[in-house]
């Protein structure tokens, strides 16, 4: 099924804001946003990118080969 790379980042967004201040791991990042299909670290990383540019500077960071949290 083709996907909504708009409904991506918000499906991402929404993860993040609801465990704000904790790591989602890259396994959580595909079984939530991704409905559990296996994604790349460069397709993960091409996500956070493409979301970075639409928020204010630092608000997502990344744990190194962990995953992404905002504080």
């Amino acid at each position: 099924k083709p996907i909504n790379s708009r409904l991506v980042l918000i499906h991402f967004l929404h993860l993040l804001i609801c465990n704000q201040g904790k790591c989602v791991n890259y396994t959580l990042i595909e079984d939530v946003v991704y409905d559990g299909e296996f994604k790349s670290l460069d397709a993960i990383r091409s996500l956070i990118k493409r979301l970075r540019k639409k928020l204010p500077k630092d608000i997502i960071f990344n744990n190194l080969d962990e995953g992404y949290f905002i504080k």
